[in-house]
């Protein structure tokens, strides 16, 4: 088995994020040299930074690939959010939060390699379920390591790699989100706050992605029940306040096309299934058939 990685990379800078994958889009496929030279050209921060970790890191995601010379190219993922964050470059945090939070979930088999992606998970839910509170670092990684050991078997074997580093890995991402779930104050400490809205985007991938659990392997439901565990799970993907998801699901609705109504059954909304612009299987590695299957006489 490989050795399980725990640590969330911090050198994965939204900034920097955002410059590499807008070369990609224009690059892909290319080289590391190419990166650079075209960074320069453009005056990017990119241009005076090792590509390296960066690289290493949106590869953990799934993001790029490298062929068997050495070229790098954008897998499907890393194109959806690529052209995504060039159309909206506020998405970009929104996108690589969803990524980071359900790739261990999303990957099909369990995989030690990506407990960074489980280690996210449990700081994101932490932090909400926590609700209005200062960010300390050392409790989130005591957290951490404390639930992998309740958690896996191989804790003696391998331990487990997560620092006060990690935990930056994580927040510098939820704190791009816009709007934010991080306020500094006047001490320059960081408090988190559930938001009370989030993007659409990041809504409808919330949606599907609950309604894919347990069985991602499954073709997507085109429907979802809004019972109170899935508002709760929902608002606890989107860092979102559950009153706002309430509020947001008309909006959601309209805006992608979507039935939202109330039945005798409770409440329901349509999913859009392999039509979505930002379809689940992107973010599953088993991929999906598109498999029609009818809604409820109520809908």
């Amino acid at each position: 088995m490989s050795k399980p990685v725990y640590h969330v990379r911090h050198d994965l800078q939204p900034a920097l994020t955002l410059e590499l994958l807008l070369l990609l889009v224009s690059k892909s496929p290319c080289r590391a040299a190419d990166l650079t030279q075209a960074a320069q050209e453009r005056g990017y921060r990119l241009a005076n930074r090792s590509l390296d970790q960066l690289l290493a890191s949106l590869t953990s995601l799934k993001i790029i690939e490298r062929n068997a010379t050495a070229e790098i190219s954008l897998t499907t993922r890393g194109q959806l959010i690529a052209t995504q964050t060039r159309q909206n470059p506020n998405l970009l945090a929104e996108l690589l939060h969803f990524t980071y939070y359900t790739l261990y979930d999303l990957a099909g088999e369990p995989t030690p390699t990506l407990r960074f992606s489980w280690a996210y998970q449990q700081v994101c839910n932490f932090l909400w379920e926590q609700g209005q509170q200062l960010v300390k670092t050392d409790q989130l990684v005591t957290l951490v390591q404390e639930r992998a050991q309740q958690t896996f078997g191989d804790i003696e074997e391998y331990g487990v790699s997560f620092s006060r580093d990690s935990v930056t890995g994580i927040i510098q991402w939820i704190e791009y989100l816009d709007p934010s779930c991080i306020k500094l104050n006047n001490a320059e400490k960081r408090t988190f706050s559930r938001r009370s809205i989030c993007p659409l985007e990041s809504l409808l991938l919330a949606l599907q992605y609950v309604a894919s659990v347990p069985d991602p392997g499954q073709p997507p439901a085109l429907q979802l029940q809004l019972t109170p565990s899935v508002r709760q799970a929902v608002a606890r993907l989107c860092l979102l306040e559950t009153e706002g998801f309430d509020d947001l699901l008309p909006d959601l609705a309209q805006a992608f096309g979507l039935a939202y109504r109330q039945t005798e059954r409770g409440q329901w909304i349509s999913l859009p299934g392999n039509r979505s612009s930002l379809p689940l299987k992107v973010w599953n590695d088993q991929p999906i058939a598109f498999e029609p299957s009818s809604l409820p006489s109520s809908f």
